[in-house]
């Protein structure tokens, strides 16, 4: 082999190994919290994960888990590793590539790329998807693969007879990409454009356009496997990919198309924005984000196509960040260009600092030739330092510890009934992967949005007594009267189910609920009993403070600062403080949220929760200091917008309650309080108009609301559009008709249109529901009072 070759071959090689080698010595050993547990399992058990499928990840996934190391947690963190120092190889040679481009920069081209792809390895975002099990890695992996074809394709010369073969493997290795994660359509538009750019026309050939086709769809082929593995009814079987519509339902991720195009307010868009350019920040540092930036302003010059390229992934990726439907994890390919460019920056400042330094002599020469290798090597060294302890997951346990502790509650044959993902997942990865506590019956609340759900937990429960009733699932047509309307995120008949479920099982099995909804038929039977609740019979009086409750002093001893496992243990502590508060338990709910607090001080939930019980309690301020801290915590948050403002409200602090109601009523589906709130600030603040706009929002949400009907008649009446404002009055009252302000407003109405016999009658009506408030208005309205002292006289 040519030396060339060889190091050609050997740099990246030692690339990986390098990164390999960190990312295995720091990965976790057991499992890790969100949906780690359940990938796990679906690849140990070849099932199908949650939408769209990740068919390749799990077929890898159960390449992995035969090696005969470690759990089988361990070995499929092996695997995000092993295509995470992949990853990092692979920007090595993209690094390389494009500076043996440029004749000036040829000389620095191994030493950035090596730079380059360091720095991304010790990135926080790239270290932590790459010592769990998380898809991230494989797709990042597949898209380095497909910008290095796509760069190759774009510096090939015009008659390269390379181009037809590149275009057709970039086909097959991007639809296969989508077999891994569909995220891969967010590089679908600079790929467009890359290849536009440079093919033009030519792109257009019409075989060589079908082959192209073909191949992408070759490699959609591996998506066959969910409903081959859906057959044989593996124990992970998420939507029962056999059928057609399932298998749409499931590669469509529809379960999760509801938040995809949410649009964020302006200040959720710049709360968002600065939380990426925090993370990118703290992961590539101040002189990190110099270089991409210097890089990217070089490469402009010299392939501006590189640059639309990147930077339109970056854009991209950036926006569906600011969504709630996506995670940081998905700003990994985005850093991926940033590396990109910062490994240009690096050999563009070496090849600068060498020019200058030609011109000096002695130690100033020296200074300038080394100084940016030193900068850059520390750097890399800055990044190993700071970001190595929160990224060794090595001595990991808490997740693991965390499902031994849930289950190892349960008596024997207990059937539980999980709302939230870590329970679940990792009650999953314990009972299919290592065989612990199967007697328990781990059953999904969430799984009734799913198709066939119902149909595999029977499967896997014969002796469990399933409702039969219910065989019409996600039928919206065929209700009986006696079941429960629809609950948010769940379907209609929930409830109701799991009511039935408890009342024909509950003989022969204990029931336990985790989690808490105000709304729960069962709640009246719920006994705390540590991190869940159990089900006692209908009847018994439970005792709300019994032995078994969560020990929070003993959580916190033992995950110490662990930011992830208090948000977990924190939600259960929060479902205490909701189960106290409907048993009107104050001092208990309040305790309760503080412990969530102390677990997790960013529960926007907690805080909004704990500001409630404070305001009922009179403690205005601490409350709307609670308030405003949740909404700090996340602006995009409905119920802390709408807090804030009501904590405006009460105040008097009209102009300041305004922003925050605007925008509540743009967040999520609107709600009629903050219509009617919102209008009642206008009304306050001297802006009818828009007053009259938010109320007859208000209305279209709620049209027999006495409320708004008033409020927008008392609008008008101050406008002299007396006629409006009496049909809106009437109309309040006649749903109404025990509100003395609403009889009083007509009264005002009344002796305006100078019907005095009329006005008289209302306001003796208003007197009479109410005589203090209606006397005090009364009196203070020299067109009534003369009538309300005739009334007072005669009376």
């Amino acid at each position: 082999m040519k030396t060339g070759q060889s190091k050609a071959f050997v740099l990246p090689a030692l690339v990986f190994g390098v990164t390999f080698g960190l990312y295995s010595y720091t990965a976790c050993p057991t499992v890790y919290w969100d949906d780690a547990g359940e990938l796990i399992a679906a690849c140990y058990t070849l099932g199908v994960p949650h939408p769209p499928g990740h068919p390749l990840y799990a077929i890898l996934g159960k390449l992995f888990t035969l090696m005969p190391i470690g759990s089988p947690a361990f070995r499929v963190n092996i695997m995000s590793a092993f295509f995470g120092a992949l990853t990092c190889a692979l920007l090595f040679q993209i690094v390389k590539e494009l500076v043996c481009r440029e004749e000036g920069l040829r000389r620095y081209a191994h030493f950035a790329a090596g730079a380059a792809a360091l720095s991304l390895a010790l990135c926080s975002l790239m270290w932590e998807q790459s010592v769990v099990a998380e898809t991230t890695t494989l797709h990042s992996f597949f898209m380095l693969i497909v910008t290095l074809i796509a760069f190759r394709i774009e510096f090939s010369g015009e008659d390269d007879p390379r181009i037809t073969k590149r275009l057709l493997l970039l086909s097959f290795v991007y639809g296969l990409s989508f077999t891994n994660h569909v995220a891969g359509l967010f590089f679908a538009p600079s790929l467009a454009l890359l290849l536009l750019f440079r093919l033009r026309l030519k792109l257009f050939k019409p075989g060589r356009l079908f082959a192209m086709f073909a191949l992408f769809l070759l490699g959609l082929v591996v998506y066959a496997y969910l409903p081959l593995s859906s057959r044989s009814n593996p124990a992970i079987d998420w939507g029962n990919p056999e059928t057609l519509s399932n298998f749409i339902w499931v590669v469509t991720a529809r379960q999760y198309s509801a938040n995809l195009l949410r649009v964020p307010t302006l200040s959720g868009f710049l709360w968002g924005l600065g939380n990426i350019f925090q993370v990118f920040l703290s992961d590539m540092t101040p002189f990190g984000l110099f270089l991409a930036l210097i890089g990217a302003l070089r490469l402009w010059r010299t392939s501006r196509t590189v640059v639309v390229y990147g930077s339109v992934i970056v854009l991209i990726l950036f926006s569906v960040s600011l969504n709630s439907a996506f995670i940081s994890a998905y700003l990994v390919p985005a850093e991926l260009m940033l590396m990109l460019w910062a490994g240009f920056g690096i050999a563009f400042l070496c090849e600068r600092a060498g020019r200058v330094a030609i011109r000096l002599s002695g130690v100033r020469q020296a200074f300038m030739t080394y100084a940016p290798f030193c900068a850059v090597l520390l750097l890399v060294l800055f990044q190993a330092f700071v970001h190595f302890p929160e990224n060794n997951m090595r001595q990991y346990w808490h997740a693991r510890e965390y499902g031994v502790h849930l289950l190892s509650s349960l008596p024997e044959n207990a059937i539980l009934i999980t709302g939230t993902a870590d329970p679940l997942f990792i009650a999953w990865y314990l009972q299919y992967c290592e065989n612990f506590r199967i007697d328990v019956k781990v059953i999904t609340r969430n799984g009734l949005t799913r198709p066939g759900y119902l149909e595999q937990v029977r499967r896997e429960h014969p002796e469990l007594d399933m409702p039969h009733e219910f065989q019409f699932e996600g039928d919206e047509g065929a209700r009986p009267s006696h079941i429960q309307t629809r609950e948010a995120g769940l379907p209609w008949y929930a409830n109701s189910y799991f009511k039935l479920l408890y009342e024909q099982n509950a003989p022969r099995f204990p029931m336990f609920w985790e989690g808490i909804e105000a709304n729960q038929l069962l709640i009246e039977q719920f006994v705390p009993h540590d991190l869940v609740f159990r089900i006692v019979a209908s009847g018994r009086s439970p005792d709300p403070h019994g032995p078994n409750l969560l020990n929070v002093d003993e959580i916190v001893t033992r995950i110490g600062d662990d930011t992830v496992a208090g948000r977990v243990y924190g939600n259960h502590a929060f479902n205490y403080g909701i189960y106290y508060q409907w048993h009107n338990d104050g001092d208990a709910a309040r305790y309760s949220y503080e412990e969530a607090l102390r677990l997790n001080p960013d529960d926007t939930r907690a805080l909004n929760n704990l500001g409630a019980l404070l305001a009922a309690l009179g403690n205005v301020q601490e409350a709307h200091e609670n308030f405003m801290r949740a909404f700090r915590v996340n602006p995009n948050d409905l119920t802390s917008n709408h807090n804030v403002g009501q904590s405006f409200m009460i105040r008097g602090e009209f102009h300041d309650a305004i922003p925050y109601f605007r925008r509540a009523v743009r967040l999520d589906v609107p709600k009629f309080e903050d219509y009617y709130n919102l209008g009642l600030c206008y009304a306050e603040v001297g802006r009818s108009d828009s007053a009259v706009r938010m109320f007859k929002e208000a209305l279209v949400l709620r049209p027999e609301s006495p409320e708004a009907l008033s409020s927008l008649g008392v609008i008008y009446l101050r406008q002299g559009a007396t006629e409006s404002a009496e049909k809106l009055l009437k109309a309040a009252l006649d749903i109404e008709p025990t509100n003395a302000e609403n009889w009083y407003n007509l009264a005002c109405l009344q002796v305006l249109q100078g019907d005095t016999q009329a006005s008289s009658r209302s306001l003796k009506k208003a007197l009479t529901i109410d005589y203090h408030r209606t006397y005090t208005l009364a009196s203070n309205d020299h067109r009534l009072l003369p009538i309300l002292e005739s009334l007072v006289k005669n009376n």
